[in-house]
C-alpha cells in the first residue's frame, strides 16, 4: 500500500537508487568504467542505518504481534544484506571501475533495498491494520451477543464492552484516516466512524426499552435493528481500512434525459451545418437522429411526468411534452420540403431552423421544469419526515400521536411516514438516473452511503414509534423514541444537505433557480388567484411559499459561508439578514383576517430574494437551465418555390405551435443563418484511440491517449495547463516505447527513469500552476477539491517515479509491470479530473486582485469541434474495457 507514511520514507530512497541505476546503465551501454560511487553509497547506507533503527524499536516494543516480528525481521535482514552490497559494490567498483562483480552487487543492491523497504513499510502498515480488523471483529461479536442474547445480565455484561471498544476503534479509527492519501477514502471511513459513535448511543435506550418490555415486537425488533446497524457500521469499518489501493478518480454521470438532450443539442448543430452547407445525405442522416432522440425524449420525459403530484405542473409539463411531440412533426415536414428545394429557398431554411432550435430549447425547458419538480418534492418531503415539532407533517404526526396515548397512533400514520421514506428514495433514484444533469458520479456514492443509513435508522424510528405508542407511559420508551428521533433527524437533515444545499446532484445555479421558481410561482398564484382560493389553498401556498424561501436562504448561507471574497459574503450576510426578518410573518399560524399582510410580506419577501438571487448570479458560473419557455417560432405561410414550379397553398406548413398553462415566455428571435466563428488556433489532426488490441497490449500508452483526447476538449494555445498535460500525455506513450524494450536493451533502464523523472517534473510544473490557480479561487469548495486532485497527481507522480525505479532494477519481474500499469492509468484519471477540477476554480478566481499576471492567460474554453470528437471516440473505444483487460493480457504475454 502507498501510505502517506510510505510517501514520505521511500522517496527521496528511490531518488537515489535511480541515479546509481541510470550511472550503471550508462556504464553498461558505452562499456566504459563506473565513477566512484562511495559517496552515494554511504548516504544510501546511512538512511537505511537510520531507517533499520526504528524497525528494531518497533519489533522489540510491547504492542507488536508476532507476525509484524516475524515480517519486520526478515525485511530488515534484505535490508541490511543490500545495504553490505551497496558498500561491497562501491569498493569493488573503486578498486576497478569496471568490476562485473561490482556491478552485479551494485544491481542486487538497487533491488534490495527498495524491496527490503517497501516490505518494512508494508509489515508495519499491515500490523496497524491488523489491529482494527481484530477490534472490528472483536466489536462485532459483542454486538451478536446483544442481539442473540435473551439473559440480561449477558446482555448487559456485551453492552459494557462493546461500550469500551466501539470508543476504542472510533480513536484507532480515526488515525488511521492521516494514512490514506485518498481524499475518498478518508471522506468514506470518518463516515462510518460517525455513523458509529452516533448510533452507539441508543444502544443503551433501546436495551433499557427491551428489557422493560421483553415481550413487545416493536421493542425486541427496535434493539435488534440498532445492534445490527452497529455491526454494519463496524464492518464498513473493517472493509475500508483494508483497501490497499482506490480508484479516486472522477466519473461523470449524467441522467438519460439530460444526455438524450445533449445528444439532440449535437444533432441539432449537424443539421443547422447541413442546411447552410446544402448538404441533403447529411440532413437526412442527422434528421433521423434527430427525431429518434425527441421520440425517446418525449417517452422518458412522460413516464416522469406521471409521478408528480400536483395536477397543474403536471398537466403544464403534459402539455409542453406533447408540444415537442407536434413540433418535431413540423420539423420532419418542414426539412422535407427544404430538402425538396435544395435548401435554395434562405427564408424557409430560417423558418427551418428556428423550428429545430425551439424544438431543443423546449426540451431543455421540460428537463429544467422535472428538475425543479423532483427537487421541490425531495426538499419537501425532507421536512415531511425530519420535523417533528410539526402536528401536519407524517414525522411530526406520528410522533405526537405516539407520545400522547394508547390507541392514538394507527397503522396508516406509520404507513404514512413510511411512504414519504420510500418516496424520497424513489424522487433520488428518478433524479439521479434520468434528469440530473453532468456531476461527478462520487457524490452519487456519498449520497447512497447516506441514503442507506437514513432506510437502517427507518425500521428503528418505527419501531420505536409503536413501542413507545402502545405504553406512551413508560420513560424508557419515551426517553429511547427522543433518542432514535434526534439521531433520525442527525441522519435525514445530513442527507438533506448533501442532496440540495451542497452543490454535486445539482449545480449551485440549479439550486437557487429551483427553490426561487417554486417561491414566485406560489407567489404569483397568491396574488392572481388570491381572492378566489379557500383558507386551506392560501395557507398551504403560505407553507410552500415558506420552505422554498428557506430553502433558498440554505444555499445562500452555503455560498456565504463557502466563499473567501469578502466584499461578496458582506453583500450576501446583508440580504440574508434582511429576509430572515421577514420570515417570521410568514411562519405564524394563518388566519383568514391576515391574506392582506400576508401577501404584502410574501411580495417583500420576493423582491429581497430576487435581488439575493441576482447577487449570486453575477458570481456563478454560467447555467444553461431555461427558466421559461420559449415561444414558439412564427412561421410565415407562403408558397414554397422550387426552381420555376409553385407548390400549391395546401402543401405548406403551418408550425407555429402553442403551448398551454405557460408562464409568460421570454420573446425569442428570428435566427438567421449565421457564418462559422472563426478557429482560435490553427486544427491539429484529430486524436485518435488506439484499437482496442492495442491498447490491450500497451497500457500505459493507451493511458497516454486516452489524457490527450480529454485534454483536447479544451483549447490549448493560451492555456498552460492543457499544453503541460499533452506534455505528459506524449511522454507517457514514449514510456510506453521504452518499456517494451526493457528486457533487450540495457540502456533502456536509464531512458525509463529518465522519462518518469521527465514526466515528474512536468508534473511539477503543472501542479505549481494549479496550485497558483487554487489560490485564486474565491470558492472554497472548488479550491479544495483542486488542492486535492493536485495531492492526488503529486502522490501518483512520486509513485511512478517508485516504481519505474523498482522496474529499471529487475525488468523481467512482471508484478512490477502491474503495479506499473496501474499507476499509469491512476495517472491519467487523475489529470482528466485536474483539467475539469481546474476549469471550474477558473470561474471563481479573481486574477484582478492579484499579481500573478501569468495566470491571468489560463482561461478554459471549450473546442466544441473536438470535444465531440474526442467524445465519439471515446464511445467507440471504451477505455472501461481497456483498464479491466489491459494488465493481465500485458502479463500474459
Amino acid at each position: 500500500m502507498f501510505t502517506a507514511t510510505t510517501k514520505q520514507v521511500i522517496s527521496p530512497i528511490a531518488d537515489i537508487v535511480s541515479q546509481l541505476i541510470v550511472r550503471n546503465a550508462e556504464a553498461e551501454q558505452n562499456n566504459s568504467a563506473m565513477e566512484d560511487i562511495s559517496e552515494y553509497a554511504t548516504v544510501v547506507v546511512a538512511q537505511i542505518q537510520n531507517f533499520s533503527n526504528v524497525v528494531m524499536d518497533i519489533i522489540s516494543s510491547q504492542g507488536s504481534d508476532e507476525k509484524l516480528k516475524i515480517e519486520m525481521n526478515d525485511g530488515n535482514l534484505i535490508v541490511q544484506k543490500a545495504a553490505e552490497d551497496m558498500l561491497s559494490s562501491a569498493k569493488h567498483l573503486k578498486e576497478d571501475p569496471c568490476s562485473k562483480e561490482g556491478r552485479r552487487l551494485l544491481v542486487d543492491a538497487t533491488k534490495g533495498i527498495l524491496d527490503g523497504v517497501t516490505a518494512l513499510l508494508n509489515s508495519y502498515d499491515d500490523y496497524n491494520v491488523r489491529k482494527i480488523v481484530l477490534l472490528c471483529e472483536d466489536l462485532i461479536t459483542y454486538y451478536e451477543k446483544c442481539r442473540d442474547n435473551t439473559d440480561t445480565a449477558k446482555i448487559i455484561d456485551a453492552i459494557k464492552i462493546a461500550s469500551r471498544y466501539s470508543v476504542k476503534l472510533a480513536s484507532l479509527s480515526t488515525q488511521r484516516i492521516a494514512e490514506f492519501l485518498s481524499e475518498n477514502l478518508k471522506k468514506e471511513l470518518q463516515d462510518a466512524i460517525d455513523l458509529l459513535t452516533k448510533t452507539s448511543t441508543l444502544l443503551i435506550s433501546s436495551c433499557k426499552a427491551y428489557i422493560q418490555n421483553p415481550q413487545k415486537e416493536a421493542t425486541i425488533n427496535g434493539f435488534h435493528d440498532v445492534c445490527d446497524t452497529l455491526i454494519h457500521a463496524t464492518n464498513e469499518i473493517k472493509r475500508i481500512v483494508q483497501i490497499n489501493e482506490v480508484d479516486d478518480t472522477s466519473v461523470v454521470k449524467m441522467g438519460e434525459i439530460s444526455s438524450i438532450i445533449n445528444a439532440m443539442e449535437n444533432d441539432e448543430r449537424d443539421m443547422i451545418k447541413c442546411i447552410e452547407k446544402k448538404d441533403i445525405q447529411g440532413f437526412n442522416t442527422a434528421q433521423a437522429d434527430y427525431d429518434k432522440k425527441s421520440k425517446d425524449f418525449i417517452k422518458e420525459a412522460s413516464d416522469i411526468v406521471d409521478k408528480i403530484e400536483d395536477e397543474n405542473e403536471k398537466n403544464k409539463l403534459q402539455d409542453l411534452i406533447e408540444s415537442v411531440r407536434t413540433s418535431t412533426n413540423s420539423v420532419d415536414v418542414m426539412g422535407s420540403k427544404c430538402i425538396l428545394q435544395k435548401f435554395d429557398d434562405q427564408r424557409a431554411n430560417a423558418d427551418l431552423k428556428n423550428q429545430i432550435k425551439y424544438n431543443t430549447a423546449c426540451a431543455k425547458y421540460i428537463n429544467g421544469e422535472l428538475n425543479r419538480q423532483l427537487m421541490s418534492s425531495m426538499a419537501k418531503t425532507c421536512d415531511d419526515i425530519s420535523n417533528k415539532e410539526d402536528e401536519t407533517t407524517s414525522f411530526g404526526n406520528a410522533y405526537m400521536k405516539a407520545t400522547s396515548g394508547q390507541g392514538q397512533l394507527q397503522k396508516e400514520d406509520i404507513d404514512r411516514l413510511s411512504h414519504s421514506i420510500d418516496k424520497l428514495n424513489d424522487d433520488y433514484k428518478t433524479m439521479n438516473n434520468k434528469v440530473s444533469s453532468e456531476h461527478d458520479a462520487m457524490i452519487n456514492e456519498n449520497i447512497e452511503k447516506k441514503k442507506e443509513n437514513v432506510d437502517r435508522m427507518k425500521h428503528i424510528l418505527l419501531n420505536a414509534l409503536q413501542a413507545t405508542s402502545e405504553n406512551p407511559d413508560e420513560p424508557n420508551l419515551k426517553k429511547n423514541l427522543d433518542n432514535v428521533a434526534s439521531v433520525w433527524t442527525d441522519q435525514v437533515q445530513g442527507l438533506k444537505k448533501s442532496l440540495i444545499v451542497e452543490p454535486g446532484l445539482f449545480t449551485t445555479q440549479e439550486l437557487l433557480n429551483n427553490t426561487m421558481g417554486t417561491f414566485a410561482r406560489c407567489m404569483k398564484k397568491l396574488e392572481t388567484e388570491g381572492d378566489n382560493l379557500s383558507d386551506e389553498e392560501v395557507e398551504k401556498l403560505n407553507k410552500e411559499a415558506l420552505a422554498a424561501a428557506k430553502q433558498f436562504i440554505e444555499v445562500a448561507k452555503y455560498e456565504m459561508n463557502n466563499t473567501e471574497d469578502e466584499a461578496y459574503r458582506m453583500e450576501l450576510l446583508k440580504e440574508i439578514n434582511e429576509v430572515e426578518k421577514i420570515l417570521p410573518i410568514l411562519s405564524q399560524p394563518y388566519h383568514a383576517s391576515n391574506k392582506t399582510d400576508l401577501l404584502g410580506a410574501v411580495r417583500k419577501l420576493g423582491d429581497i430574494l430576487g435581488s439575493l438571487n441576482g447577487i449570486m448570479k453575477l458570481k456563478l458560473p454560467q447555467n444553461n437551465s431555461i427558466l421559461e419557455p420559449p415561444t414558439p417560432p412564427v412561421i410565415e405561410e407562403k408558397p414554397i418555390i422550387i426552381s420555376q414550379n409553385v407548390i400549391p397553398q395546401s402543401q405548406t406548413v403551418q408550425c407555429n405551435v402553442t403551448m398551454a398553462h405557460t408562464p409568460a415566455p421570454v420573446q425569442a428571435t428570428i435566427i438567421e443563418p449565421e457564418p462559422e466563428p472563426e478557429p482560435e488556433e490553427d486544427d491539429q489532426p484529430e486524436i485518435e484511440p488506439l484499437p482496442q488490441e492495442e491498447a490491450s497490449q500497451f497500457p500505459i500508452k493507451a493511458a497516454g491517449r486516452e489524457l490527450k483526447l480529454e485534454a483536447a476538449q479544451w483549447y490549448g494555445s493560451k492555456n498552460d495547463i492543457i499544453t503541460k498535460v499533452n506534455i505528459v500525455a506524449q511522454k507517457m506513450e514514449e514510456l510506453s516505447l521504452i518499456h517494451s524494450k526493457l528486457t533487450t536493451n540495457p540502456i533502456a533502464k536509464k531512458e525509463m527513469i529518465q522519462k518518469a523523472l521527465e514526466i515528474t517534473q512536468v508534473t511539477n510544473s503543472l501542479l505549481k500552476d494549479c496550485k497558483e490557480l487554487a489560490e485564486l479561487c474565491t470558492d472554497k469548495r472548488l479550491k479544495m477539491q483542486l488542492l486535492n486532485t493536485v495531492e492526488r497527481l503529486n502522490t501518483l507522480s512520486q509513485q511512478l517515479r517508485v516504481v519505474t525505479a523498482v522496474k529499471a532494477s529487475n525488468p523481467r519481474d512482471l508484478d512490477t509491470d502491474n503495479q506499473l500499469f496501474s499507476c499509469a492509468t491512476n495517472l491519467t484519471e487523475t489529470m482528466k479530473r485536474l483539467l475539469r477540477d481546474s476549469e471550474a476554480a477558473s470561474v471563481r478566481c479573481n486574477f484582478k486582485t492579484t499579481g500573478l499576471a501569468a495566470l491571468s492567460i489560463i482561461k478554459f474554453k471549450k473546442n466544441l469541434k473536438k470535444s465531440r470528437a474526442a467524445t465519439a471516440a471515446l464511445k467507440k473505444q471504451s477505455t472501461d474495457t481497456a483498464k479491466s483487460t489491459s494488465v493481465g493480457v500485458a502479463l500474459q504475454q
